[in-house]
């Protein structure tokens, strides 16, 4: 493996660590644990785990959805937002128990159950940007239908395993000739955004490559019609060698994917 990715990895490992702490409430059972990734108030997001007949339950404890409804996003009163949360629950293998999103492990596949129940509140989450007049179209259908439209060749809502034995997911998956594609599409750019991208295409960028004996790149497509991205985050990007395109200039996107 290329030492320069591996210690970027590493690294990542040992802040993400120092970064989780546990958190025992003897009366009931349950232990939180606390991620260093924010929510919409910018509150670290928490996952509360307790055993249960052998297996482990792991859950958000309902505090998601709560805090969309505090922000005016309420999922139960729109039908677009219960499909945009369906799909997230169908994509990460989780289930939506009352209002906590739950996902059951074996301590064999804590670690992967874990990680997909973190990667969907991450994207549960955003849609706390969701105001009324965008979540009437979501990005990520436009970027979609975009490419259906340049009849560019794609699979949606893909999963890699990565180095590290876990799988990852990506919006699409485009092959060309010389190399391939992972494309997010980003309504907005958030810090918790970037770090998770970054993190899961280098994660499973050596195992692809050597896979398809061809380069594995990485590429998001920003939202900059209805948001203006901030500096810093885009450089941010650019330091980790992912392309961006603008949704404002979506004749190169189709330039270089078509």
């Amino acid at each position: 493996m290329n030492t320069e990715l591996k210690i970027l990895i590493d690294d990542y490992y040992r802040w993400l660590r120092s970064q989780t702490h546990l958190i025992e409430e003897e009366e009931t059972g349950w232990t939180a644990i606390s991620t260093p990734y924010t929510g919409i108030f910018n509150d670290g997001i928490e996952i509360y785990c307790r055993k249960e007949k052998g297996n482990w339950i792991l859950t958000d404890g309902g505090d998601s959805l709560k805090l969309l409804e505090e922000v005016g996003v309420s999922i139960s009163r729109s039908k677009k937002r219960k499909r945009i949360l369906q799909g997230i629950i169908n994509n990460y293998g989780i289930n939506l128990d009352t209002e906590e999103l739950t996902v059951e492990a074996t301590s064999n596949n804590f670690i992967q159950k874990k990680h997909y129940l973190l990667q969907a509140l991450l994207e549960v989450h955003e849609l706390g940007q969701l105001a009324e007049h965008t979540v009437k179209s979501l990005f990520k259908e436009d970027v979609e239908s975009y490419l259906n439209e340049e009849n560019i060749l794609y699979t949606k809502d893909v999963k890699f395993a990565g180095y590290n034995g876990l799988d990852y997911h990506f919006d699409f998956q485009i092959p060309k000739r010389d190399k391939e594609y992972i494309l997010k599409a980003a309504n907005s750019l958030q810090k918790n955004t970037i770090s998770s991208f970054v993190y899961s295409w280098q994660n499973v960028k050596k195992m692809r490559e050597r896979n398809i004996s061809k380069s594995f790149d990485a590429a998001l497509v920003l939202n900059d019609v209805e948001y203006e991205p901030k500096p810093d985050l885009l450089e941010a990007l650019q330091v980790e060698n992912v392309e961006i395109y603008y949704w404002s200039d979506k004749k190169r996107l189709r330039e270089v994917l078509a």
